[in-house]
């Protein structure tokens, strides 16, 4: 992997230099990367000798920042509990520091293991503590991502009208973020949250929303999209689809102009 060959070339400039914060901060990456290749162990590894060197720095913000990752790994691997104690200890760093953001996303983080482990109560108090905490520190992205959350419980409970809801407040911070990608996994709940009821105005007008973003998202299922128009047009019924689109069109063309900046 090309990512971890030049992370090891400087790592050994900064051995040679003796320059222990970037060698640090070499072994966070190169963790990292290991992460994305779902490489835990090595992932593991690389995080523990980077906490190592902060620990004897003595630099806490990094270090809070190191266990929450640690954390993430744990939560990946189903390792519930370590996760736990990784964000829990992450979280008392961020806590003496006084840093919102980072107490605001670990609470987050911890309503997520909630969730994971079907403990949804706890999950949604802890959603609502870190939209609490980002909502005083103005950090509208931590809030688009909690909604989501939020939402995605409700929707799982058939509490549809309150999904719909927190769906479209997420959505609406996104789009004035200018935040398409944030947008788009938006979209893609609500389309679910339609599907499921069976609303096929609604699902064709943000099917086509989606659509029409998708082109400018890296990782969108722009074919699964189109399909599904195929699929809407063809329950709608012809007429029906191509009585409703230009107005559907029109309304989506209309936001992307005014949020997203794609229609000029």
């Amino acid at each position: 992997h090309e990512a971890i060959i030049n992370y090891y070339h400087s790592l050994n400039i900064f051995e040679e230099l003796g320059d222990r914060v970037n060698i640090s901060k070499t072994l966070f990456n190169i963790g990292k990367v290991w992460y994305e290749m779902k490489q835990y162990a090595f992932a593991l590894e690389k995080y523990n000798q980077s906490l190592r060197i902060e620990e004897e720095l003595g630099n806490e913000y990094v270090i809070s920042q190191i266990l929450q990752e640690m954390g993430t790994l744990y939560q990946e691997t189903g390792k519930y509990k370590l996760a736990f104690k990784k964000y829990n200890q992450s979280l008392k760093l961020s806590q003496k520091l006084g840093d919102k953001r980072s107490i605001s996303k670990v609470i987050g983080k911890i309503g997520i293991i909630h969730y994971l482990k079907g403990e949804t109560t706890r999950a949604l108090e802890k959603y609502h503590l870190s939209m609490q905490i980002s909502q005083e520190i103005n950090n509208q992205e931590g809030i688009i991502i909690v909604l989501q959350h939020i939402g995605l419980i409700y929707y799982e409970q058939g509490a549809y009208s309150k999904a719909e809801k927190v769906y479209k407040k997420s959505l609406k911070i996104g789009e004035e973020l200018a935040d398409k990608d944030e947008v788009f996994r938006t979209l893609e709940m609500l389309i679910l949250l339609y599907q499921d009821q069976n609303n096929l105005k609604e699902d064709l007008r943000y099917t086509y929303y989606a659509s029409s973003l998708a082109k400018d998202i890296n990782s969108s299922p722009l074919n699964a999209i189109n399909r599904r128009l195929d699929r809407i047009k063809q329950d709608i019924g012809e007429a029906e689809y191509e009585r409703l689109l230009p107005q559907i069109k029109k309304g989506v063309e209309k936001r992307l102009k005014k949020y997203l900046k794609i229609y000029k």
